[in-house]
């Protein structure tokens, strides 16, 4: 689903048996800010249980992430608390159309569309939502080198009759938990950059910068300055003032290379080209 799509909810999602508000502080909060659903609690008037949300007949047409976010919470109760989700839910979309809410044996909720075979959900063997929040991938995506951080892992989770791939941090908790572990690698990798990474981000684990050093860059630096002004005066027809900032720029640019970091070619070779690139990101 693209970012331009837009649904609305209507409905209820059922849990069986209700989860009580004490174990699940954090994520009722974040129900409640959504304004999109109305709780419906059991329970004594100090051990209240979350039973069911109802959503609001006030619902307009959100963003589809708007209104995943919420399935999603519903979801990690259930699955974290070991509660079935029941859905009497319906939905209207613009590029979905109408239908259902549909929950697999798994507990994950499915976009199950008039026009779908409902079998294909129940199974988790439908085309075009695996699981019904958009991947941010295409049918091509692959992670080719996985980022190592040993911080954040893929965990293989027991969902019914199937396989759920979890994304957890040691910092973060679990970030995200999928039935595709492609799309699980995906998360963790999209975890990565926007909370273990540095900013601006890098084109390696660091900042070229950092691993090439003052002493490298202020050489350059005054190289570059020093070419400039030895290009002005060619330009100005006065080749004979370009000779003096021309030979010092070379020799700033030969003592900026004697202090690069002891590394091999290879090595060597990409790092510069990572810090060319990181320099051109940064104009």
């Amino acid at each position: 689903m693209s970012d331009e799509d837009h649904m609305l909810i209507t409905g209820s999602i059922t849990l069986t048996p209700p989860v009580p508000l004490t174990a699940i502080e954090m994520e009722h909060n974040r129900l409640l800010d959504s304004s999109l659903v109305t709780p419906t609690y059991t329970g004594t008037g100090t051990v209240p249980a979350l039973a069911a949300v109802a959503f609001t007949d006030e619902g307009a047409w959100l963003n589809t992430d708007i209104w995943f976010g919420v399935l999603y919470t519903l979801e990690a109760i259930a699955r974290r608390h070991s509660r079935t989700l029941t859905s009497t839910a319906s939905f209207d979309s613009d590029t979905r159309g109408r239908g259902h809410l549909l929950v697999d044996a798994g507990g994950h909720v499915h976009l199950d569309a008039d026009s779908d075979d409902a079998d294909s959900h129940r199974t988790r063997t439908c085309l075009y939502c695996l699981h019904c929040y958009p991947s941010d991938t295409d049918s091509a995506f692959e992670v080719i080198k996985v980022t190592e951080n040993d911080g954040v892992c893929l965990a293989e989770t027991p969902a019914g009759p199937f396989t759920d791939f979890a994304v957890h941090c040691d910092e973060h908790g679990e970030t995200a938990c999928l039935p595709s572990r492609r799309e699980a690698l995906f998360r963790r990798e999209q975890h990565l950059l926007e909370q273990h990474t540095p900013h601006p981000l890098p084109l390696g684990p660091v900042a070229a910068r950092d691993v090439v050093g003052h002493e490298v860059l202020e050489g350059l630096a005054q190289a570059a300055r020093l070419l400039r002004v030895a290009r002005y005066y060619i330009r100005e027809g006065r080749g004979g003032g370009a000779v003096t900032p021309y030979t010092a720029a070379r020799a700033s640019a030969r003592r900026a290379l004697a202090a690069l970091p002891r590394l091999d070619p290879e090595q060597l070779t990409e790092l510069l080209v990572q810090l060319l690139v990181e320099e051109g990101a940064d104009r």
